[in-house]
């Protein structure tokens, strides 16, 4: 299986009045041709400004501060973030859907302009063909052919949540990208569209041979479509393995506090949940020790004296970012 995006040792800072804020912190990941791979941690721990600094969506006060981003054999850090290569790039080959699509979509275009847009863009397309991608693309989301055509008319306010994600990922999928990143993709839609919108994407990407990177908290969606996950806390990755070690091996404090703060069905009635107590640390000034200590009920004295380590690998393919045995974490 090749390798379509490596990532590494990627760092990207937001200055501040307080101070400057280490969002992402050497961050390296890779997606392989046609995987879907899951980013999980709570919110501000870095999974999105993650993939924005993939795109070059990142904006002062912030700045990429270091790393490398390999696609196609280009680092992408090293073209200008608004010059025609990265522009090719940035829809074309690799596309996002944003968090909340009220916000993405332009609320004063149709949405016939803003998914034609790119057509022309990216594929030169014409008018007539463009528009007839558009309908043929809000289809396959599944907006019914028979309102397809007239809905290109309507603007973002008249489409229900469901519908606005529905025609986000029509837009990220209109120039046949080779990977779909999708930034909390069910935000705000009740559980039985989320379902609906998961299993069309996953679908969907599948028919059109490209890698998905899904961004989200809930390990849910998780174990139900990732092939393999990274956890990440307070802008680095603690954990990275395969969906099935991860979930049945959990090895670093923070992954078990999230399985432990999640109700199971396979668990004995009555079981309560144990939630991680304390809050995510501030990114400003952060410790040299693990990030993680303070809310840690399995810290040993080496935790106290060392700085957070490195990535291990703990077996092929399942790495930890820990000074604990997982004997000593039972």
């Amino acid at each position: 299986m090749s390798t379509l995006l490596d990532v590494r040792d990627l760092k990207t800072q937001f200055k501040t009045d307080h101070g400057l804020v280490q969002a992402v912190d050497g961050v390296s990941y890779v997606v392989n041709e046609r995987e879907i791979i899951g980013l999980v941690g709570e919110s501000g721990c870095g999974k999105s400004v993650s993939q924005l600094s993939v795109m070059q969506l990142i904006f002062p006060p912030g700045k990429i501060a270091g790393g490398n981003v390999f696609f196609e054999g280009k680092d992408l850090l090293t073209l200008q973030p608004n010059g025609p290569a990265m522009r090719s790039i940035r829809g074309g080959k690799i596309a996002m859907i944003f968090q909340e699509p009220m916000t993405s979509l332009n609320p004063a275009l149709t949405i016939g302009v803003q998914l034609t847009e790119m057509l022309k863009l990216h594929l030169g397309l014409s008018k007539e063909e463009s528009r007839d991608r558009a309908i043929s693309l809000l289809t396959r989301v599944g907006i019914p052919s028979k309102d397809a055509e007239s809905r290109l008319s309507d603007y973002p306010h008249q489409f229900s949540g469901g519908m606005r994600q529905r025609v986000m990922i029509a837009m990220g999928l209109s120039c046949n990208p080779r990977i779909l990143i999708a930034d909390e993709p069910t935000t705000a839609l009740d559980v039985t569209i989320q379902a609906q919108l998961l299993e069309l994407m996953k679908r969907v990407v599948d028919e059109a041979k490209a890698s998905l990177v899904l961004v989200t908290h809930n390990l849910g969606i998780v174990a139900r479509h990732v092939n393999r996950l990274y956890i990440m806390y307070a802008g680095r990755i603690v954990e990275s393995g395969t969906c099935k070690d991860v979930f049945r091996h959990p090895l670093h404090p923070y992954t078990l506090g999230l399985f432990k703060s999640v109700p199971r069905l396979n668990e004995p009635k009555g079981r309560k949940l144990v939630p991680i107590q304390g809050a995510p640390p501030s990114l400003i000034d952060l410790p040299p020790t693990c990030a993680f200590l303070p809310r840690c009920t399995y810290k040993i004295d080496t935790c106290l004296k060392e700085p957070w380590p490195d990535l291990q690998e703990v077996k092929p393919g399942h790495c930890v970012r820990c000074y604990v045995t997982p004997e000593e974490r039972v």
